[in-house]
């Protein structure tokens, strides 16, 4: 009888819940980061000059200020969303131009940095964390 319970507590803990944890879930034991996977998308660099903005090239879509870390995102979604890109922690307070649907943009301080990024492909993730500091951008 002790038998049975002990297969049925493996089965219960151990190999049910395998089947249930999605597969693009990553937790990164040294970052305590949860993430999901976006998936390869293109990735470029834009700065706070007009031609590349509106009239208020240091004001992002959110009316937060454009500073390190800020990234212009897809419209689908929100302010304050997080990404892991290329070890990197970026916080979407821009928003893209419509015609760009599933396209990142990193704001760089100059227009020589974001010519130097260029155009990439990376893994971009979804951080899924509540991480306190968004709110400090």
């Amino acid at each position: 009888m002790k038998l049975i319970y002990l297969i049925l507590i493996f089965v219960f803990f151990l190999i049910i819940p395998v089947f249930f944890i999605p597969k693009t879930i990553i937790i990164k034991p040294e970052s305590k980061l949860i993430t999901e996977e976006v998936g390869w998308r293109i990735i470029t660099g834009y700065s706070s000059s007009e031609d590349e903005t509106d009239n208020t090239p240091d004001i992002t879509a959110s009316q937060k200020p454009t500073q390190e870390g800020v990234i212009a995102c897809p419209r689908y979604y929100k302010f304050s969303t997080q990404f892991l890109i290329n070890g990197k922690i970026y916080t979407c307070w821009d928003r893209m131009n419509l015609k760009f649907i599933h396209r990142f943009d990193i704001w760089f301080p100059s227009k020589q940095e974001a010519k130097e990024w260029g155009n990439k492909i990376l893994m971009v993730y979804l951080i899924k964390n509540d991480l306190t500091y968004a709110e400090n951008y």
